[in-house]
């Protein structure tokens, strides 16, 4: 871990804190698992972190240690091992690794981790994302559910990375003032989506008559034609949803999209 020496302790697990700009949420359902049939061998051996204060904070282990102090006899001490780290960015970008090393880390586990290090291009995709009005959160990106919460995080970074911080705020504005109470369009699937006809007009797009042609139709509707289509003739899902917007809203294909014509037979010369 770039030179920083972990140290083994045995330690009171009543003192080790949990930092929740950056760690996972509890998981009650495996912390009661955990309490009601604590193991040695399952416990395994936790990581912290010793901040300058003297306090530890948990970087790997935290639903083991909580399920083990809410068991029937909790131990006094357990074993960690300790990494001596001077502040939070530093132990946030610690935690980023040892997730993407050792287990699979969630998007929006990641992204909260990304924050608190700073990471310039998590910063990028907050920014945009706060500054249309919406949040990033866990809550489920359905038609009726809260409109203004993105859970899919992974799309808002392919979009960052194919266009930048101002294409993904357009694509987010366009969605926020063509569907401004529909979840639904804050799916995985419409996000891509919008993005993507926004980088295909290039230097031709205009927010007003992109959200107008929008509004002819509504998320579920495009989803469910780009499942027809699926379901017809196969495709990428990005593909049918691009069809779909077309057959739903009128946004005709690009040249470099529409399917080739046959080439024509050379005609017969006459005698």
């Amino acid at each position: 871990m770039n030179g920083y020496n972990g140290k083994f302790e045995m330690v009171n697990p009543r003192e080790v804190v949990i930092d929740p700009r950056y760690q996972r949420q509890k998981k009650n359902a495996l912390i009661q698992q955990i309490a009601q049939s604590p193991s040695w061998e399952a416990f395994g051996v936790p990581t912290c972190f010793r901040r300058s204060n003297g306090m530890l904070y948990v970087a790997d282990g935290q639903q083991r240690i909580a399920g083990l102090l809410q068991s029937e006899k909790p131990p006094k001490l357990i074993p960690v091992i300790v990494f001596d780290i001077q502040d939070v960015k530093e132990e946030a970008e610690v935690f980023s690794r040892i997730n993407e090393w050792r287990k699979s880390l969630q998007p929006l586990e990641k992204h909260r981790a990304k924050i608190v290090s700073g990471d310039p291009p998590t910063l990028a995709i907050e920014r945009a994302v706060v500054g249309v009005g919406f949040t990033i959160d866990n809550a489920q990106g359905t038609r009726g559910a809260d409109s203004r919460t993105i859970q899919a995080v992974s799309a808002l970074g392919n979009i960052y990375n194919r266009i930048g911080e101002e294409g993904l705020s357009q694509t987010l504005t366009v969605i926020r003032d063509t569907w401004p109470d529909d979840g639904t369009a804050l799916g995985a699937p419409m996000l891509k989506g919008v993005a993507e006809l926004i980088e295909e007009q290039g230097e031709n797009y205009s927010r007003t008559k992109l959200t107008t042609a929008l509004k002819k139709s509504q998320p579920h509707k495009i989803l469910r034609k780009a499942e027809e289509l699926k379901y017809k003739f196969g495709g990428t899902k990005a593909t049918n949803v691009r069809l779909a917007f077309q057959d739903q809203c009128g946004l005709k294909l690009p040249n470099y999209m529409k399917p080739k014509q046959p080439a024509k037979s050379p005609a017969k010369a006459t005698a």
